[in-house]
């Protein structure tokens, strides 16, 4: 649970220093530790873990996929390409929460 509540707070400073840790922290057990730091990645702005995001897309939890998908939407045009191209992934989870991102930032797929 401290894990869980200190990550949200870096999460929340947004210092880039704390990259290597969010980007480490995506494959920790608890789902809740890879929803902040997901969350993280985006808040610091961290175009250099679009590979990490696009692979926290196939999370078995749903709000890591959620936070994934939300933070490539706030990388910009390769944050957001990533996405559309999530889109047309054959897995299900990838390209349903791709999908639902891009609809709620009002970004069409094809301009993504």
């Amino acid at each position: 649970m401290y894990k869980r509540q200190v990550l949200k707070a870096a999460a929340a400073i947004a210092d880039p220093r704390f990259g290597d840790t969010f980007r480490g922290l995506l494959r920790d057990p608890m789902w809740s530790v890879r929803c902040q730091a997901a969350t993280g990645l985006g808040n610091i702005a961290a175009v250099e873990s679009i590979p990490e995001l696009s692979q926290a897309l196939s999370d078995e939890n749903w709000w890591v996929r959620f936070n994934a998908a939300s933070s490539l939407a706030e990388l910009g045009p390769p944050g957001r390409s990533a996405l559309a191209q999530a889109t047309t992934d054959a897995s299900h989870l990838r390209s349903t929460v791709a999908s639902y991102v891009l609809q709620r930032t009002g970004l069409p797929r094809e301009a993504a």
